[in-house]
């Protein structure tokens, strides 16, 4: 617990020259219309894969590595298609 008589200390983690960096390159117009253009087309995808009997909601097989091989599978037929 913090005594009201010493002041607080905040600590920097280690990530935040990376946080700091991608957000000034958020900032960039050039970035925000790129991101604009290619984020409804990706959500619309991820979505389809969820919405339909893809599979995407209900893992097919056991185990956290098999469920990632098996659905990055799944994403990448649904997207070569």
């Amino acid at each position: 617990m913090v005594s009201p008589h010493q002041p607080r200390t905040i600590s920097i983690g280690p990530y935040e020259q990376a946080l700091t960096d991608a957000s000034a390159r958020q900032a960039d117009p050039a970035w925000v219309a790129d991101y604009r253009g290619t984020r409804p087309k990706v959500e619309r995808k991820l979505g389809h894969l969820m919405r339909r009997r893809h599979g995407g909601r209900r893992a097919r097989v056991r185990g956290t590595a098999r469920v990632d091989a098996d659905f990055r599978l799944l994403a990448a037929a649904a997207l070569g298609a």
